[in-house]
């Protein structure tokens, strides 16, 4: 008697199974992708940082111990020639033009475009733009203008030396917030929303850091001050990059 063979397959119930399955599994490994996504991206822009530091402790040593500083108190706002560039910004926009000042003659194998200057957060986002590490403001205004008490005006306007940092550990030299890059994270962000936030410092010392905004140090709460009457129109505290503001500036500190 001769036997049929049946092949077995899949019931409709089993595929359905599987692909529940399938969607659990692929539900519960996303996330864990893309916080390894974001630790790789911010690994990468430390490391920007870091050589973006040591370019600025190269400038200091060049220019007699005082950090990069090239736009002018109470104008309007500064314009910047250089081989390769021409732009103009208003004073404390310097935190994020610094790089059209500096690229000539210290990164000469670089144009503002370059990745250095961006960020991974920066290009997957097409910014196309320079200015997303931002220098902070601290380092172009005398300690007594970084307090409500004892600010008066333009005079106070000037670069700071790298011997008059009271704390370069601890102090901001330049940050980057990779939540500013992502507009999923910034939608309906509210204030105390931000303080949670991941911001990476490089400080005086050379070091790097990845903290959370809310463990900064205390900052002055009008920021640059925003007064037409001092000659130019910056930026507040509050929306504006980690480590900007400190109170008393050099003086103060911005990590624990």
């Amino acid at each position: 008697m001769k036997r049929e063979h049946v092949r077995g397959g899949f019931t409709l119930l089993e595929l359905l199974l599987v692909i529940a399955l399938v969607g659990i599994l692929v539900t519960l490994l996303l996330p864990t992708l893309g916080l390894t996504r974001d630790r790789a991206m911010q690994t990468k822009a430390m490391s920007d940082l870091r050589q973006h530091a040591t370019v600025m402790g190269m400038y200091a040593g060049d220019w007699d111990d005082l950090f990069p500083f090239f736009a002018i108190p109470g104008a309007s706002e500064t314009v910047i020639r250089t081989e390769r560039y021409t732009d103009s910004f208003s004073y404390f926009d310097s935190h994020s033009f610094w790089p059209v000042a500096l690229v000539d003659r210290y990164y000469p194998d670089y144009s503002v475009h370059d990745e250095v200057f961006q960020s991974p957060y920066a290009r997957q986002t097409n910014w196309g733009a320079w200015g997303v590490y931002a220098y902070s403001c601290s380092m172009i205004a005398a300690p007594d203008y970084w307090d409500q008490s004892t600010r008066e005006g333009i005079h106070q306007l000037r670069p700071n030396r790298v011997s008059s940092v009271r704390y370069p550990g601890s102090k901001a030299l330049l940050s980057f917030d990779p939540w500013r890059w992502s507009w999923p994270a910034r939608q309906g962000m509210t204030r105390e929303g931000v303080l949670d936030r991941t911001t990476l410092i490089a400080t005086v010392s050379g070091g790097v850091e990845r903290t959370t905004v809310g463990q900064l140090g205390e900052t002055i709460p009008t920021g640059d001050g925003h007064d037409p009457a001092l000659g130019f129109v910056s930026h507040r505290q509050g929306w504006t990059p980690s480590g900007m503001h400190t109170l008393r500036g050099v003086e103060g500190r911005d990590l624990p």
